[in-house]
């Protein structure tokens, strides 16, 4: 059963997903494009949990100071 599913929505797919090869071997910037996006929204969250923890550490910090 679900091995059928799973060949019913390949085949479903397969058209689009030639589509989109077919796009990206004729615009291969389109390809780069979507990687930097993607790439660029990891980079961000890492940056912001490196903000959280600098702001969390400074507090502690202050607060080892006061003693």
């Amino acid at each position: 059963m679900l091995k059928q599913k799973a060949l019913q929505a390949v085949t479903k797919a397969k058209p689009t997903l030639i589509k989109v090869w077919n796009h990206l071997k004729e615009n291969p910037s389109d390809a780069i494009l979507g990687v930097m996006a993607i790439t660029m929204l990891g980079i961000d969250d890492s940056l912001d949990q490196i903000e959280e923890m600098e702001e969390i550490q400074t507090i502690i910090d202050v607060n080892n100071y006061k003693g």
